[in-house]
């Protein structure tokens, strides 16, 4: 059962499935990082590292509006960037997937993040947050939804990587999320069955693994373990940004449905084969704002 896909991409690929069947008849704490879940770094200057194995309870719902205006610095002249400090980012994977009848269908994961970055020379140690996801789809009738319960459940992640000259590099770091205790994180197989003693509720809903939503004419959940990667690469702009291509995959393996039709329909995904459709965007933030404001001001933060 298990698949090479996106989670997020399977839930506007099942929706247009289930269109073209028709038509034929929250912010988290530092102390959220931990050794279990299964985060990993390729080796480098990042090296390995875990994290992330329990969601945690008290965190807030990202959507409050926050006290603070987020005003990034703009100057008309170039900048030297200081790469130390927290940094807004708005990162995009875009996927493609097969559907019968309909043919290819386009989504966007919009993630925006909260990055805390120090350097120690050209080596950098990064702490991400995620602040909120999003789908962007193209299949009418139906909404692709990433219940607010995963997004507070994803750990803050650590990382490592360079900045050198103006140019940013994050290596390949892999993730597993909805499952634990992997000897071989990368390659391991992932857990088919929710009974699979490595599957926990990492969002804390009542269901094993974590839960994406579809809504619309045809409502319901999906349980899955996800395995992701990406990497970041990029440079800085004169106005002191700095934006770039991500290359990213994922795997998903589904344990089961509130409908048994979201079990049945599991078209193919892959990424966008145009590199520039998926990219990540960086803007230097003060110190004192939040996830919860960057998440609400996204939209006059990043120009794409």
């Amino acid at each position: 059962m298990t698949r090479r896909v996106s989670c997020w991409m399977l839930v506007v690929a099942l929706s247009a499935s289930m269109m073209a069947c028709g038509e034929e008849e929250s912010p988290r704490g530092d102390d959220n990082i931990d050794a279990d879940a299964g985060l990993e770094s390729d080796a480098g200057d990042a090296g390995d590292v875990e994290a992330g194995d329990e969601p945690d309870a008290d965190a807030p719902d990202v959507a409050d509006e926050p006290d603070v205006t987020v005003e990034p610095d703009v100057n008309d002249e170039p900048v030297e960037v200081d790469i130390n400090g927290i940094w807004a980012a708005k990162m995009v994977t875009s996927g493609v997937a097969e559907v019968p009848v309909v043919g290819e269908s386009q989504s966007d994961t919009v993630s925006i993040l909260r990055m805390d970055i120090s350097s120690d020379g050209q080596n950098l140690t990064v702490f991400t947050e995620t602040c909120d996801v999003s789908i962007e789809g193209e299949a009418a009738g139906v909404a692709p939804v990433i219940p607010d319960a995963l997004v507070n459940s994803l750990p803050i992640t650590e990382r490592g990587g360079t900045f050198v000259d103006g140019n940013l590099v994050l290596p390949t770091m892999y993730e597993v999320r909805g499952a634990q205790n992997f000897d071989d994180l990368r390659n391991d197989p992932l857990p088919e069955d929710a009974e699979d003693p490595r599957v926990y509720d990492q969002d804390g809903d009542g269901n094993p693994g974590i839960t994406v939503s579809v809504e619309g004419f045809l409502s319901g959940d999906i349980y899955l373990v996800q395995r992701s990667s990406n990497a970041l690469v990029g440079s800085q702009t004169d106005d002191g940004r700095v934006e770039g291509r991500v290359t990213w995959s994922d795997e998903q393996s589904v344990l089961g449905a509130s409908n048994e039709i979201l079990v049945t329909l599991q078209p193919q995904s892959e990424p966008n084969s145009d590199p520039d459709a998926s990219f990540f965007e960086m803007v230097s933030v003060e110190s004192t704002v939040d996830c919860a404001a960057i998440a609400s001001q996204a939209g006059s933060l990043f120009t794409r």
